[in-house]
């Protein structure tokens, strides 16, 4: 006669204690306390086992029980398929499942911790709100909802924001004034500045801390913070091949030239452009010899 942890599977009936669950998932939650945990390890003691075994057949019971119904049921746990599956002995499973059984970790084919363990999930009583102030939000906007009202609120969100900023403790910065943007003679260029050195330092600055004098102007002719004004010097040091000299030499004749930020920001594009491409060009070449015909005999 078989051992009885070689029983096959067949229909066995449930305790009336087990609550019968409709939800169905294809996966199922693994803590980060499985590996190595000391029950495991008692387990592999009793059985004589090695541990990772014994975990990677608790782990085939566990997805047994989670494609189960109920869930948690291991009713239809097959100790021959599952040595097949890990390659090892029928008799080294069954040991282990016997030891579960043993320690109470299972309970007339239902695993004990698992209501605890691996939870339905709740139905979100907010759910279906969240749905209905989405479908009115995409209603309106098919309506099309006045340039007002949304002007409105954003107006709102930007205080909200502001205020939740204070309240952090949280600096918060204004962008330049329309009127401040327009004064090109307000902002100073610096000095003429002599080598690629002088050039980087106007551009960059000294230190990640330093804001240059090439940033200050940027940041006041095109009316930005001084992130952004940074990362757009640094766009025009790319775009122009990294010359830090031409780039300097660009950026102070626009901003003699220009008028107004758009103007300013327009003439060192066009200007990078015609540098990159009078560079790609190369120098002109060479006249070739003229050959004179004619003369005295």
């Amino acid at each position: 006669m078989a051992p009885q942890y070689f029983r096959q599977s067949h229909p066995r009936p449930l305790s009336t204690t087990l609550v019968v669950k409709e939800k169905r998932y294809n996966w199922f939650r693994v803590y980060d306390t499985f590996p190595g945990h000391r029950k495991w390890r008692l387990i592999a003691k009793m059985t004589g086992v090695g541990l990772g075994n014994v975990e990677a057949i608790v782990m085939r019971i566990f997805a047994c029980a989670n494609k189960a119904k109920p869930r948690g049921s291991v009713v239809d746990f097959d100790v021959y398929e599952c040595a097949a599956d890990l390659d090892l002995e029928p008799e080294a499973v069954g040991r282990v499942y016997g030891a579960l059984e043993e320690r109470s970790y299972i309970d007339n084919d239902y695993l004990t911790t698992w209501d605890d363990r691996q939870p339905d999930k709740k139905p979100d009583a907010t759910n279906a709100e969240r749905q209905q102030r989405w479908r009115d939000k995409k209603k309106e906007g098919r309506n099309g909802v006045t340039g007002v009202t949304r002007n409105a609120n954003n107006a709102l969100d930007t205080d909200k924001t502001h205020t939740a900023k204070q309240e952090a403790g949280i600096p918060h910065s204004e962008p330049v004034p329309l009127a401040q943007r327009k004064r090109s003679s307000d902002v100073k260029a610096g000095n003429s500045v002599q080598g690629e050195g002088e050039a980087r330092k106007w551009l960059f600055g000294t230190c990640s801390v330093d804001l240059s004098e090439g940033c200050r102007l940027v940041q006041a002719r095109l009316g930005l913070h001084r992130a952004p004004a940074q990362r757009k010097i640094h766009d025009y040091f790319r775009a122009i091949g990294q010359d830090p000299v031409e780039l300097y030499r660009i950026i102070v004749e626009a901003h003699r030239s220009a008028i107004d930020s758009q103007h300013f920001e327009t003439a060192i594009d066009r200007c990078i452009r015609e540098f990159v491409a009078e560079r790609d060009r190369g120098p002109p070449l060479p006249m070739p010899p003229v050959v004179q015909r004619g003369g005295a005999a």
